[in-house]
């Protein structure tokens, strides 16, 4: 919320970038199983983080989609640890 208190404008981009990603993850790389977890790790994680890892994903080409799943979970996990954000569903 202080993002928004401070440059409401920069704020609603950024969700849009957000909105965006989370869109293109869907669309591509959910198995069924995966649109909780994208949901937090966009809204937790930045979204150049986001960004740049579905960047690296897609130069890989890789055909076995869910060899890709686990790829874009490591780095969510890899990445949320850097950033000492935990992303974990609780039940």
């Amino acid at each position: 919320m202080a993002k928004a208190k401070n440059n409401l404008a920069d704020y609603l981009g950024e969700l849009k970038k957000k909105e965006a990603l989370l869109a293109y993850l869907l669309e591509k790389y959910d198995n069924g199983r995966m649109k909780n977890y994208y949901c937090l790790a966009v809204n937790l994680l930045e979204p150049e983080d986001i960004s740049t890892m579905l960047n690296d994903i897609r130069r890989k080409d890789e055909s076995d989609s869910d060899d890709v799943i686990k790829e874009i979970k490591r780095r969510i996990e890899e990445r949320a640890k850097e950033r000492a954000v935990e992303i974990r569903l609780r039940k």
